[in-house]
């Protein structure tokens, strides 16, 4: 009486044929596949977006004047003038830009707040101009610590400006 071999065992009952598969379900991996699927979707259509216009994740912002002097771009600020932005006009400012958070500055009171004296200069080659009293209360802030930057005040100062600075420590706001 001879029996079939099933899987090096012999038994009476033992199926005869191939070994069974195993089946697993597939699910848990589609179920941990699917976010990173997904994921690589959206980054593919965003990519496809920003080929034809601004990217979606990471628009450009547009800076004022003003914004622009606050972050240390002269590029952008040579860029503003060249296009025609007034030097002389306060300009709105988002918050944590400059010290004191004004909501409103002018380019030259940014780029003393940020001791730049060759934004000063050229905001005064594309026109801009003090008026005594804001000269003086721009000067004072600087007075005595930042020789570049009253330098670069002093070229703008108005004729009949005296520097007569208060007592106490003056403020640029």
């Amino acid at each position: 009486m001879d029996r079939p071999m099933v899987s090096g065992l012999s038994a009476p009952d033992a199926p005869v044929g191939p070994p069974r598969r195993r089946t697993t379900s597939r699910a848990p991996l589609l179920a941990a596949a699917m976010p990173v699927v997904l994921w690589l979707v959206v980054e593919a259509g965003m990519l496809a977006m920003a080929a034809v216009g601004p990217h979606p994740l990471w628009p450009e912002l547009q800076l004022t004047l003003t914004e622009a002097v606050a972050v240390r771009s002269t590029a952008d600020v040579a860029a503003q003038l060249e296009g025609g932005a007034d030097p002389n006009r306060a300009y709105p400012v988002r918050p944590g830009l400059l010290a004191g958070e004004p909501e409103r500055a002018t380019p030259l009171e940014a780029a003393t707040s940020e001791r730049r004296p060759e934004i000063i200069a050229l905001l005064a080659r594309h026109g801009a101009v003090l008026a005594i009293d804001d000269w003086r209360r721009l000067r004072c802030f600087v007075d005595g610590f930042d020789a570049d930057v009253a330098a670069a005040l002093d070229a703008l100062r108005p004729p009949a400006a005296e520097l007569a600075c208060p007592d106490g420590e003056p403020r640029i706001w």
